[in-house]
């Protein structure tokens, strides 16, 4: 006899499901008798019979595709984004909360936005990093993964049973307890209308807002987190890691940047633990213990199943449209575990990890278009300015640390759209007053046009990017096979026109880069500024303070220096890059602008110095160290100019600092700081060795300077 043959077991979330899942290109989670996305869209779930081949299309009137104003497939989302351009000129209302109306059309506009949300969470609850040494987006790119962290080479939302060492299956499950019933929180309303008061009317003390610290009691009492659930969340959310998120806070007690985040908490518990997550993995890059690495393991999964259990049974109403905001900040949260990886450069991403942020991406840019149009007089979302600000920093970071010939030029439209309020083209005068109550924005005086303190770049610098993007974009596709086309020279000015505009920018008037733009005493910006006239008040964010000394503390304008160095390295891009200028490494233009990078780092500081002190070192060299008053998180935001440095200098002195700039970050929790170490080693020993006639203008450029995804 035979053996018996094994039950046919359904996958859960499959392609062959149901005939409104196959004929939405969704999964289907054919397990059940009805599924969540027949039952959202309020349809009957039929299943097909096993010879059923066609798939049944639902035809939309024609009065119907004028109202959704896309093309029946919705593939494009180009004509949603032409209406709407005129509404972020539009003021804010101050009546009423979100309302979504309850008819087809508007239904209808919404019910693709959901599809694709739900695509993107049942692609995250498949994403295997098991198979990424196998799925790498460049066919050059090395199997070599030595060195990449246990969570990013081992993790796993399937793994088997004995592979999970704090968790298991039904473990998992309690975690799905303690939610929140969408439909029936009230706690979003409440959410909503304090904040349009507080955007309505910033003199006024609203009794009812809590703070931060009551917010996360209750966020810890509302899911019943663990003792080290809690620790990890209090140690992001309220202390000096949430710098990691927003490295210019000034305070992370009442930053309005981590109340928002915790009001999203309170309504998402899939968010607490992409917080969570984020959190045990600075303690691990920090300290290097493995059990960090396991409660990052165990958090990132219950996320993830948090997040397929939300949109299960997701209905379209005005409370469900929070669950896509809650799912976008979620995944530009778990982003941040991916670009802390110690790849080589960024093609050696894994492709799946990319498609998602891109599918955020596309799903922000849906969402926001669909909303605007329905409701254009109501303000952006808290929520939506963050996370198109994360954006920004992901985009231009990894874009212009790319070779130009593997830009992707059809980005570069959708780049614009999502960050399109922070660009010197739009005035939105409501877009800037959200920025500046939340904390994220210096207003603009008579010399600078505001600083937006979350990028850490004024307008002009934001255009250079912009610019340079879509110039580098179009270079490598516009020239024969192989080459690159030479930019004519109108274009080449207009460029540096756009740069210098960057240099011209002074946030703090009277300190100058010879002096590292140390503020003197008597500068009305001073903290301690007594003198005659009003003094300037600045956010704690904007100076850096050197307090080794009691008898003589110092302050430097922390902004002036980032607005200073991102100029630096757009110019440096626009010598390096083919089609440009593309001069040899010992041009006296690159040589200068090293030079300068290089005399910015005000946070170094000579062992010679009389405070010198061990104990007071983030990190050292033989000649330098960091000390813990200067050197902290927001050297994150201005280290790409650094990056570019170890491939354009060959000065022992200048490798010397970059190696303690880099081994500073690697301690405050920035683990991808292992690649431009091992960058500066390798450079260093080929000096050494006497090998720097290869390192010329003939030679390729190497300059991947920060790999994001």
């Amino acid at each position: 006899m035979g053996l018996p043959k094994k039950a046919i077991v359904k996958r859960q979330y499959s392609r062959a499901g149901c005939i409104e899942c196959k004929r939405r290109k969704i999964k289907c989670n054919e397990a059940q008798p009805t599924c969540g996305n027949c039952a959202r869209v309020r349809v009957q779930c039929i299943y097909p019979d096993p010879n059923y081949r066609n798939k049944p299309r639902k035809s939309y009137t024609k009065s119907a595709l004028e109202a959704l104003n896309v093309t029946p497939q919705m593939s494009n989302v180009t004509p949603l984004l032409e209406s709407v351009n005129e509404n972020y000129l539009r003021s804010p209302s101050t009546e009423g909360s979100l309302q979504i109306p309850d008819g087809s059309h508007d239904m209808m506009l919404f019910d693709n936005v959901f599809d694709d949300a739900n695509n993107l969470v049942y692609g995250l609850a498949d994403f295997d990093i098991m198979n990424m040494r196998r799925s790498f987006s460049s066919p050059h790119a090395s199997t070599n993964s030595d060195n990449l962290k246990p969570f990013h080479s081992n993790i796993i939302l399937n793994e088997p049973q004995e592979d999970n060492i704090l968790f298991n299956d039904e473990e998992l499950k309690d975690y799905l307890l303690n939610g929140v019933e969408i439909s029936t929180n009230h706690e979003l309303d409440h959410f909503w209308n304090q904040f349009k008061l507080f955007m309505n009317d910033p003199t006024e003390q609203h009794s009812t807002r809590m703070s931060n610290a009551v917010l996360i009691l209750k966020i810890v009492d509302k899911y019943k987190l663990s003792q080290e659930e809690h620790a990890y969340f209090k140690e992001i959310m309220q202390r000096q890691l949430f710098l990691y998120i927003f490295p210019f806070a000034s305070s992370v007690e009442d930053s309005e940047s981590a109340h928002v985040l915790l009001e999203y908490c309170l309504v998402f518990k899939f968010l607490v633990y992409a917080i969570l997550s984020l959190s045990a993995s600075c303690h691990f890059t920090i300290t290097k213990e493995v059990i960090h690495d396991r409660y990052q393991k165990k958090f990132t999964a219950v996320c993830v199943k948090l997040l397929v259990s939300a949109f299960e049974d997701l209905k379209n109403n005005e409370h469900s449209l929070w669950h896509i905001e809650g799912l976008i900040i979620t995944v530009l949260l778990l982003t941040m575990l991916f670009s802390d990886m110690s790849f080589v450069d960024s093609t050696k991403v894994p492709i799946s990890w990319v498609s998602h942020l891109k599918e955020a991406k596309l799903l922000l840019l849906k969402y926001n278009a669909v909303k605007s149009k329905v409701h254009p007089s109501n303000p952006e979302t808290p929520g939506i300015l963050m996370a198109k600000l994360i954006f920004f920093c992901y985009e231009w970071i990894s874009k212009l640390s790319m070779p130009a010939i593997d830009l992707p030029d059809n980005e570069n439209d959708e780049f614009w759209s999502v960050t399109r309020e922070t660009s010197i083209y739009v005035k939105n005068e409501d877009y800037y007053r959200a920025l500046f109550k939340l904390g994220l924005m210096i207003p603009p005086s008579s010399t600078h046009s505001g600083f937006n303190l979350f990028v850490a770049m004024t307008n002009e610098a934001e255009e250079g990017a912009y610019k340079l993007l879509s110039v580098m974009s179009t270079l490598a596709k516009s020239g024969p096979e192989g080459r690159f086309s030479q930019l004519d020279p109108e274009r080449v000015c207009d460029l540096m026109a756009t740069i210098s505009k960057t240099f011209q920018q002074v946030i703090i008037p009277g300190a100058s880069s010879e002096s590292n733009f140390l503020i003197d005493i008597s500068n009305p910006s001073h903290p301690y500024y007594a003198g005659p006239g009003v003094p300037v008040t600045l956010p704690t964010a904007a100076y850096g303070k050197d307090s080794e000394d009691p008898l003589n503390v110092k302050f430097y304008s922390y902004c002036d220096v980032a607005q200073k160095l991102h100029g630096y390295f757009l110019y440096l891009k626009v010598l390096t890059t083919k089609g440009l200028m593309y001069v040899p490494r010992d041009h006296p233009s690159i040589r200068s602008t090293v030079d300068k990078t290089m005399k910015l780092m005000f946070f170094v500081k000579s062992k010679q110095d009389p405070c010198y002190s061990p104990r007071g070192a983030v990190a050292e060299t033989e000649h330098y160290y960091l000390p813990k008053c200067l050197f902290d998180l927001r050297t994150i935001m201005i280290q790409l100019p650094f990056r570019m440095c170890i491939d354009l200098t060959d000065k022992e002195d200048d490798f010397e600092k970059l190696e303690l700039f880099f081994k500073g970050l690697l301690k405050l929790g920035s683990g991808n700081c292992s690649v431009a170490l091992h960058r500066i080693k390798k450079n260093r020993e080929a000096i050494h060795r006497g090998l720097n006639n290869q390192r010329n203008g003939e030679q390729a450029y190497l300059l991947e300077a920060f790999p994001v995804y």
